[in-house]
């Protein structure tokens, strides 16, 4: 596969999006289906807006999850990258051919890069879906991955209902981590992530959060019961009305074993948005079995 040029350092406007078309490289290696149990950022993607306009096929993503645009993403390891030897370089599918959009957060790439080299070395490269959103006047387009953490990418999904989805420590409940779940409204809190990004920036020694409900305070759901993320006492932000309704159950069942909900997760730098925060959660909650210790 060709090696993608170096990113150039431009501030986007609509006018490039004509006047600097991307480069599409031929698929040249063999793609292999990675696990898709879990939602990853992808960083640096203001400099390939170009490119994630070609896949988008020029169309706009709204702004709910239902909304965002399905690709299919290629994440490509470069060890001979001369800015950062643990780079995992992210393409998108496009017709027979690939183009870049964007790479890996460097300290999310240095987990993921050695699952990924050996596949490299029998010319083959992990293919997992993607969702595209933003676009329109004046707005960046942005793309996330569904894949799985590195030590899970070739783990045959766990389907059922015997899937435990947490472990009990007194009145703690920890929450499984089979994927990724990302938080909304870190950009109020800044500060607090700010404090605490050294202890849980590491994607394989993930911080604790405390996950509660609380009333949206503005927006569409104003009002209504929403998911909230803490750091110990200190609010980070919260899940998406989506997410809410996905785990609400699970939560409420913990609340009535009048016990606190954990989840592990890790909190990311990207220089656009600041600190964001990706929970670490179970995989499909909405009719959780109650196991043996829930009711003891």
């Amino acid at each position: 596969m060709v090696v993608a040029p170096k990113p150039q350092l431009f501030e986007y406007s609509q006018n490039d999006y004509d006047s600097n078309p991307p480069r599409l490289s031929a698929i040249d290696v063999d793609p292999v289906d990675v696990s898709d149990d879990g939602r990853l950022g992808v960083v640096g993607e203001s400099h390939y807006q170009q490119g994630l306009k070609l896949a988008s096929g020029g169309h706009v993503a709204g702004y709910d999850l239902d909304s965002h645009l399905p690709a299919i993403a290629l994440m490509v390891p470069e060890p001979s990258n001369p800015f950062d030897n643990s780079a995992v370089r992210i393409d998108v599918v496009h017709g027979g051919r690939s183009v870049t959009v964007g790479y890996l957060a460097r300290e999310v790439a240095r987990h993921y890069q050695p699952h990924l080299l050996p596949l490299r070395q029998q010319n083959r490269v992990a293919r997992c879906p993607a969702r595209i959103t933003g676009g329109g006047s004046g707005k960046y387009y942005g793309i996330y991955l569904h894949v799985a953490a590195p030590s899970r990418l070739f783990a045959a999904a766990v389907t059922g209902p015997e899937a435990s989805f947490a472990s009990s420590t007194q009145d703690l409940i920890r929450l499984n981590a089979d994927w990724f779940c990302t938080v909304t409204k870190e950009e109020a809190h800044q500060d607090v992530l700010a404090r605490c990004a050294d202890h849980c920036s590491d994607i394989e020694q993930p911080g604790e959060f405390v996950l509660d409900f609380c009333l949206a305070a503005k927006g569409k759901y104003r009002g209504e019961r929403v998911i909230e993320v803490r750091i110990g006492p200190d609010r980070v932000g919260e899940l998406t009305m989506a997410m809410t309704n996905r785990y609400s159950l699970l939560l409420d069942l913990i609340h009535q074993r009048g016990a606190v909900a954990l989840a592990h997760g890790h909190i990311e730098q990207d220089d656009r948005r600041g600190y964001q925060v990706v929970l670490h959660m179970p995989r499909d909650p909405a009719r959780p079995r109650r196991p043996e210790w829930f009711d003891a």
